[in-house]
């Protein structure tokens, strides 16, 4: 079983663009598996169901300060790399900002929540990860 990821410090990398904002909490990207009845008029009791074999993938969230000046690369697609300050563990795939809401502050700073969208596998590396996000303001 390998060590919970640490968030604090994570930093989350656009690699075509100059988006960079100090990431405060984050959710990273899952996926989850659809099902498919197999009931037919010989089942009794209960339906039957067996898993689809596609996984669908769920977006990575994730809030941070909001910084008026900086332009969100809203539809954009790109390489998304996500870095863990534990060890530079790094998660990269193709995805784009799906969603930029400004919110309420947070201490004496506005935030704002986020969401990227991913397509494909995503790959994850150890420590030599090379996400263009500084993760500061």
């Amino acid at each position: 079983m390998s060590a919970p990821k640490i968030y604090t410090g994570v930093t989350i990398g656009f690699g075509t663009s100059e988006f960079d904002l100090e990431v405060l909490a984050v959710t990273p990207p899952g996926g989850s598996v659809g099902k498919v009845q197999t009931s037919h008029q010989g089942t009794t009791g209960t339906h039957t169901f067996l898993p689809l074999k596609l996984v669908e993938p769920k977006s990575l969230e994730f809030d941070a300060h909001y910084d008026p000046e900086v332009t969100p690369p809203l539809g954009v697609s790109q390489t998304i790399t996500v870095t863990y300050p534990d060890g530079g563990e790094t998660e990269a795939f193709t995805g784009w900002l799906e969603d930029y809401t400004p919110g309420s502050g947070f201490e004496d700073k506005g935030t704002v929540h986020c969401v990227v969208a991913y397509s494909g596998a995503i790959e994850r590396g150890s420590g030599s990860g090379s996400g263009s996000g500084s993760g500061s303001e």
